[in-house]
C-alpha cells in the first residue's frame, strides 16, 4: 500500500507548498508514489488518517503548537519543509525585537487588551518546528525546489530517513542603538552591508558623507573615526535613503510631536504639500492610486483638514517664486545658482570656490514659503520629497510620504474613504503652466540659458569650464531629481519615477 501523504501550513508564504503545485506532469509520478489525502493548496479533502506530514512555517502561537503536537501525534514521519519550518527563517528575525513593537507595527493597534484578548494576536517568538516536536527528516530552501520534493519522497518511499541534522547558527544581530546623530539616521540592525549607499554618495555624488568601516562582523556603515555623517559633510540629499532596501538609512522623523499638536487643537497649523512627494503617496496608496490625481488631491487635502490643519495649499507657487527672482537677480557676466535645491545650497556652501557661482538662499522656494506663511504666525508642516529641509529653520515639521501615512495612521484617518460631509477643502487655484524644475530640466528662464550640472566628482571642473556669458546653472544631487527624492517612497527604479511624472503631469493638466 502506498504511504499516505498530508501537507500542512503555518506561518509562511506558503511558497514551498506553491512550489509542489508546480510539478505540473510530474504530478504523475508522485501520484505513482503516494497517496496525498490532505493538501490545502490543490484539494478540498482532508483526512487525519495519514503516515507523512510535511510542514511548512514558523510556530507563531499557542494554538500553532497545540495544533503541531496532534500533526506529530497522527504522523510516521514529520518532515519540515522550508527555511520557516527548517529553523525559523524571516520570521524569527523579530525574536530580538519586544512583542508588543512588532504587533504594533503589523496590526496598527497598541492597545494591549485588544491584543491579548483575542487568540489570534496571542503570539510568543518564533520556534522553527523542531522546536516544539521531534522531526525526522529536513527539507530545506527557501522556497524548496520542486524537483527535492520528487527526490526525498523516492528516497523515503525505499529507504528508512536517516536525520539530516542542522549546523545551527543562531541568528544574532547586534546591541546597537539607531545612530542618530544626524539629519540621516542609521541602523545598524537592519542593515545587511549591500553598499548602494557607499555607491551612490562616494562613487556616483563625490559627496563622500559615509562609507563602509572596520571589518569582518564589525562592519557597519559609519565614517572615519565615526563622527556622523553631518560633521563628515553629509549635504542631507536622501539619496542614500532611496537606493537602501531595507529601511537601515532613514531621516529624521517629525510625525510623533506634530501628532502632538495636532491632537492638541493648536491653532494656526499651515499644511503646505509638494505635489512630487503627493505622487509619492498617492501611488503607494491602494485607496487613492486609481483615482483621478485632481480628486486623489483634493481627499488628501480634505483628510489633512480633517486631522486639523487649518489650512492647506500648495508648494509649487513658492517654486515658480524662486524661478522668478532667480531671472531678476541674474547679472549679465556671472553665474548664478537656481534657489530650488536645498541639498545643492549645502553641497555648494562648502565645496564651490567663493566667486564661481552666486547663490541666496533668500530666493529659495522654502524662503518665499515661510515669509509668506509666518505673517499670520502660522506654523508650517510640508510634505516634501526633500529629506533637506528637515533642517530649515522656520518650518516647524517636513514629513516625507512615508511618514505622511504614518501621521493619518496616528490620527485614525482613512484617506479615500469616506470622509465627513462637513470637512473644508482648500480648493486648488494654483498656476501649474510652467514646467517644475524639481522633475524637469529647464534650458531657459526668461532670456537666460540654464545650464545643468548633477553633482558629481567631476562638478568642479565643469563650473570651472562654464563660458564667460552669464547664466543660470542647475546643480541638483538626486539621481531622478525630485522624483527619487529621500522624502518619497525609496526606489530608483526608472518605471517607478516615470509613473510618478506621470502622475504629475496628469494633475499638472500636461497629458
Amino acid at each position: 500500500m502506498k504511504p499516505r501523504v498530508a501537507f500542512f501550513d503555518f506561518a509562511s508564504c506558503e511558497g514551498c507548498q506553491l512550489q509542489i503545485a508546480n510539478l505540473e506532469e510530474d504530478v504523475i509520478e508522485l501520484a505513482g508514489l503516494v497517496d496525498v489525502v490532505s493538501f490545502r493548496e490543490v484539494m478540498k479533502e482532508h483526512s487525519d488518517d495519514y503516515d507523512i506530514a510535511f510542514i511548512e512555517g514558523s510556530i507563531q502561537r499557542p494554538i500553532d503548537e497545540e495544533r503541531l503536537r496532534e500533526i506529530r501525534k497522527n504522523a510516521k514521519l514529520v518532515i519540515p519543509i522550508g527555511a520557516c519550518a527548517c529553523t525559523g527563517g524571516v520570521n524569527k528575525l523579530r525574536t530580538e525585537d519586544k512583542l508588543e513593537m512588532a504587533k504594533e507595527e503589523v496590526y496598527g493597534i497598541a492597545d494591549p487588551e485588544v491584543l491579548r484578548d483575542n487568540p489570534f494576536f496571542d503570539t510568543f517568538h518564533t520556534k522553527a518546528i523542531d522546536e516544539v516536536i521531534d522531526v525526522d527528516f529536513y527539507i530545506r530552501g527557501c522556497p524548496i525546489r520542486k524537483e527535492q520534493i520528487l527526490y526525498y519522497v523516492n528516497r523515503l518511499h525505499s529507504i528508512p530517513p536517516h536525520k539530516n541534522l542542522d549546523v545551527r547558527f543562531p541568528i544574532i544581530t547586534p546591541d546597537s542603538p539607531v545612530d542618530t546623530r544626524s539629519l540621516v539616521q542609521y541602523d545598524r540592525n537592519k542593515c545587511i552591508i549591500c553598499r548602494r549607499c557607499d555607491t551612490i554618495c562616494c562613487s556616483v555624488l563625490g559627496v563622500d558623507a559615509l562609507g563602509v568601516v572596520e571589518k569582518g562582523p564589525e562592519v557597519i556603515i559609519s565614517t572615519p573615526n565615526n563622527i556622523g555623517f553631518d560633521d563628515n559633510g553629509c549635504i542631507h540629499c536622501g539619496q542614500c535613503i532611496s537606493v537602501c532596501s531595507v529601511g537601515a538609512l532613514e531621516a529624521h522623523a517629525d510625525v510623533t510631536s506634530l501628532v502632538s499638536e495636532l491632537r492638541a487643537k493648536a491653532t494656526g497649523m499651515v499644511a503646505v504639500i509638494d505635489s512630487i512627494a503627493l505622487a509619492s503617496y498617492v501611488l503607494e496608496n491602494p485607496n487613492l492610486r486609481d483615482l483621478d490625481p485632481k480628486e486623489a488631491e483634493r481627499t488628501v487635502t480634505s483628510a489633512l483638514r480633517l486631522a486639523g490643519f487649518d489650512r492647506v495649499i500648495q508648494y509649487e507657487p513658492y517654486v515658480q517664486q524662486s524661478l522668478d527672482a532667480d531671472v531678476a537677480a541674474c547679472e549679465p557676466s556671472a553665474h548664478r545658482m537656481t534657489s530650488w535645491c536645498k541639498s545643492a545650497f549645502n553641497f555648494a556652501t562648502d565645496r564651490i570656490p567663493v566667486g564661481k557661482v552666486s547663490f541666496d538662499e533668500e530666493l529659495s522656494p522654502w524662503s518665499h514659503m515661510i515669509r509668506d506663511c509666518t505673517e499670520d504666525s502660522s506654523t508650517i508642516t510640508l510634505l516634501s520629497p526633500c529629506t533637506a529641509l528637515k533642517g530649515v529653520e522656520g518650518i516647524s515639521h517636513v514629513l516625507s510620504a512615508l511618514e505622511f501615512d504614518e501621521l493619518f495612521r496616528r490620527m485614525s484617518i482613512e484617506v479615500g474613504g469616506v470622509l465627513p460631509a462637513d470637512v473644508p477643502y482648500d480648493g486648488t487655484t494654483v498656476d501649474r503652466s510652467v514646467r517644475n524644475p524639481e522633475i524637469s530640466t529647464i534650458q531657459e528662464l526668461g532670456d537666460h540659458p540654464v545650464t545643468t550640472i548633477p553633482v558629481s566628482h567631476e562638478l568642479h571642473s565643469e563650473i570651472s569650464s562654464l563660458g564667460l556669458e552669464g547664466t543660470l546653472v542647475d546643480i541638483h544631487p538626486c539621481i531622478m531629481r525630485c522624483v527619487n527624492g529621500g522624502g518619497n517612497h525609496p526606489s530608483v527604479d526608472a518605471g517607478i519615477m516615470k509613473e510618478r511624472k506621470n502622475w504629475l503631469n496628469r494633475l499638472w493638466g500636461d497629458a
